[in-house]
Formats: C-alpha cells, structure tokens, sequence
C-alpha cells in the first residue's frame, strides 16, 4: 500500500516539475498552444478523467496503480494553479 502511494507522490511531483520546466524554463504557455494546437483548453487533471474510467479495464492487480496516477494528475493540476501559478505569477492561470 506505501508504495502505490509513494508512486502516486513521486508521480505527483515529477509532473509538476515537468509543467514547471515547460512553463518557466521554455517559456511555454499552455494557453496558448493548446488553443493553435486542439482549439480548447486542456488540464493535465482532465486526463485523470480518462484513467479512471481505464481503471475498470485494468487487471486488479494494476488498480490501485492506476488510481494513484489519476490522484496524481488531478493533484499536480491543483498544485500548480493554486500553489505554483499563484506565488509566481499571482494569478490562478
């Protein structure tokens, strides 16, 4: 059980980390490119959505894996906007 939510944690972080390199360190904004690119705005946390329906067609053995990597999703998505964005940027977005 700890190490499923170590997993989730890690995983946790190391997407922040990634949203934080592209957003800081490339100067990319998802606003924008995701507007050129699919026409609608999308959140890492949406993609929680799509595993967690996954999560029936998953063997049980890989469950609980599967759902600390949709906790982690949507967690990284709220660390980043009311966490991350809002110490360096001031804004939620």
């Amino acid at each position: 059980m700890w190490a499923v939510v170590l997993f989730g944690a890690a995983l946790t972080v190391a997407i922040e980390l990634l949203c934080c390199l592209f957003r800081f360190g490339f100067k990319m904004r998802s606003r924008e490119i995701q507007r050129r690119l699919v026409g609608i705005r999308l959140h890492h946390g949406y993609a929680a959505a799509l595993v967690v329906p996954a999560w029936f067609l998953v063997p049980v053995a890989w469950r609980p894996w599967a759902l600390a990597a949709a906790a982690a999703l949507v967690l990284s998505d709220l660390v980043h906007h009311l966490v991350v964005l809002k110490l360096t940027t001031g804004r939620f977005d």
